[in-house]
């Protein structure tokens, strides 16, 4: 029998109380790192083998983009056209295209990048290891490094929807802005300790995160 694994996702359809097992067709060894989707229908799935799978009917089936030797390790679905991936080594990748075809942009680091954050389809984040932080406000034509003030691998990061107030998390580590990201401070939580790896953050108002 030469039939490989293949990887699972599940999906909810009633907020979460209950769950549906998806078979993707992907082969379990390119490991499924992120999920993103924009609606019901359309989303992409990144994967540690260089590939992006896009579906257009709400999981049923996935396409694989094939994009780069690269480990990726975060994807947000922005807009209806408009994607970003990070991972290995500092790799940016941007769809304009409904995940069809990306391209790479210059991040201006060599860190590994754990996780992306877009507000819209200009001004982004992405973090990632050594607490580096990066910043786009035209799409990904520029990323300019920003400063932390930790030195931890950052692995989450997100926004409230005014943009004002910003939480990188990662390894034993917790910190905020105020000012739209231009600034961050390590800020302590009480059961949050070196041995503690936190890998998401998400804000549900301009408060709660």
């Amino acid at each position: 029998d030469n039939e490989r694994p293949t990887a699972n996702a599940y999906r909810t359809t009633d907020s979460g109380d209950s769950w549906s097992l998806r078979a993707t067709g992907i082969v379990a060894s390119d490991n499924l790192q992120s999920v993103s989707f924009f609606d019901s229908s359309n989303g992409f799935i990144a994967s540690t083998g260089g590939s992006i799978y896009t579906t257009t009917d709400g999981g049923a089936n996935w396409t694989d983009r094939n994009v780069a030797a690269v480990t990726f390790r975060s994807v947000q679905y922005v807009t209806s056209t408009i994607g970003y991936a990070v991972g290995q080594g500092g790799s940016v990748f941007k769809t304009a295209d409904s995940g069809v075809n990306w391209s790479q942009q210059t991040s201006n680091t060599s860190s590994n990048l754990n996780s992306v954050y877009f507000m819209d389809e200009s001004t982004g984040w992405a973090v990632g290891s050594g607490g580096v932080v990066i910043r786009t406000a035209d799409g990904g034509g520029n990323w300019t490094l920003g400063a932390s003030g930790v030195s931890d691998t950052l692995r989450g990061v997100a926004f409230n929807n005014t943009g004002t107030t910003g939480i990188l998390v990662g390894d034993g580590v917790v910190a905020q802005s105020t000012d739209g990201g231009a600034t961050w401070s390590e800020i302590s939580v009480a059961g949050i300790s070196g041995a503690t790896r936190l890998r998401g953050v998400t804000f549900n108002s301009v408060d709660n995160a």
